[in-house]
C-alpha cells in the first residue's frame, strides 16, 4: 500500500516526480534567502552600517555551513535509499544511526562553538 508521501521514481514519467521532489528544496532555498533579507533589513535599519557590513561578511560563511550539512543529509539519504532498496536492513539501520550521530555531534559542536565565540567576543568588546 503506497502512502501519500511516497514517490515511486522507478515507474512512469519522471518529470512530474522530479518537480514534486524538488519543490521542498526550492522552497527551503527561498525561505533562506528571505531570512537573510529580513536579517539585513533589520540590522541595517536599527544597528547601523558597521553591523550591516558584519552581516554581509558572514552570510557567505553561513551559506557554506548550510550547504555542507545539506550535502551530508543528501549523502545519508542516498545511502539509506540504496540499502533500503536492496533490503539490507542492518546497513539501513547503521546508516541512519550514523547520520543521527553525526547530526547530533555537529549540532553540539556548532552550538557550543558559537556560544563560546560569542562569549569571548563579548569579553573583547
Amino acid at each position: 500500500m503506497k502512502k501519500a508521501y511516497e514517490i515511486d521514481m522507478c515507474r512512469g514519467p519522471l518529470l512530474g516526480k522530479i518537480v514534486m521532489f524538488s519543490i521542498p528544496l526550492m522552497l527551503s532555498g527561498i525561505l533562506q534567502l528571505l531570512f537573510n533579507a529580513a536579517d539585513t533589513v533589520v540590522v541595517g535599519r536599527f544597528a547601523g552600517s558597521t553591523a550591516l557590513a558584519a552581516v554581509g561578511a558572514t552570510s557567505s560563511l553561513i551559506n557554506l555551513l548550510i550547504n555542507l550539512f545539506i550535502g551530508f543529509s543528501i549523502g545519508a539519504n542516498v545511502l539509506t535509499a540504496r540499502f533500503y532498496g536492496a533490503k539490507k536492513w542492518p546497513e539501513v539501520q547503521e546508516t541512519v544511526q550514523s547520520a543521527i550521530l553525526i547530526s547530533i555531534a555537529s549540532g553540539g559542536i556548532n552550538t557550543f562553538g558559537a556560544t563560546a565565540e560569542s562569549f569571548f567576543c563579548a569579553l573583547a568588546w
